[in-house]
């Protein structure tokens, strides 16, 4: 299954923290008292490669995850689990709960910023690229199963959306 062009490749499930709106439930932001929890995609992506941007549009930490966590995994964030995830208050990335620091070092990615993922189910890797960097290849050796775009908020009033 391959997006039409200008479509998107994903909309959010909402979940009971989660408020998702939009005409294409495009708008994930977290209504809660503060505390992480974790809004997904609806499409499981297991072969083929694809790529997609999360435009942070409001936070007020950067206590945000993004990136992807197996489809059957049912825990409430994504970054203590099966997630692959880029932590945007610092660009370390994180896998079960354990983080490692970022080849280009500390930054914070901000409200405004976009991250650039690119899932590659063929030869089992995730990249990142904030705003207009190239990705850079985070994981590699991934299990071969289906993943689903993840995104961990923390405070109250974040809100993430995908872009073509």
């Amino acid at each position: 299954m391959e997006p039409r062009s200008g479509s998107l490749l994903f909309s959010w499930v909402p979940t009971s923290r989660v408020t998702v709106s939009g005409e294409l439930r495009e708008n994930a932001r977290h209504t809660s008292s503060n505390g992480f929890t974790g809004v997904r995609g609806d499409r499981p992506m297991r072969h083929g490669c694809f790529s997609w941007t999360i435009d942070l549009a409001e936070t007020q930490s950067s206590w945000i995850f993004v990136g992807v966590v197996q489809a059957e995994d049912a825990s409430d964030v994504a970054w203590r689990g099966s997630g692959h995830m880029l932590y945007c208050l610092d660009s370390r990335f994180f896998h079960q709960g354990s983080g490692q620091n970022h080849p280009c070092g500390d930054r914070k990615v901000v409200s405004g910023d976009c991250i650039k993922v690119v899932l590659d189910c063929n030869q089992h890797t995730l990249a990142f690229g904030i705003n207009q960097e190239e990705p850079i290849v985070l994981f590699r050796d991934m299990e071969p199963t289906w993943y689903v775009a993840a995104v961990d908020l923390r405070d109250c009033g974040d809100k993430a959306t995908p872009s073509v």
